[in-house]
């Protein structure tokens, strides 16, 4: 398993919804740069589809967010 399938499966057993890309997107070259020396992904958590979008005078940042990925984040380190 790679990376990509732990963040996809730390995701699910925590009961998110996962939908995949149909194409890679270019998030930051820093983070490709990275992935050059130790294995990596990128993955983002979504809003909804009736949240304003980031990048507009309308978007307010969900704050419960941060615990929901740092849950993600607990998962893939062992730590529950």
């Amino acid at each position: 398993m790679g990376v990509t399938d732990d963040v996809r499966l730390a995701a699910k057993e925590k009961g998110f919804i996962v939908h995949e890309l149909a194409a890679a997107l270019r998030g930051s070259e820093d983070y490709g740069h990275y992935a050059k020396e130790v294995l990596a992904t990128y993955f983002y958590m979504g809003n909804g589809e009736n949240h304003p979008p980031v990048h507009t005078p309308e978007y307010d940042f969900i704050d419960t967010q941060i615990k929901e990925v740092c849950e993600i984040f607990k998962s893939l380190v062992g730590v529950e």
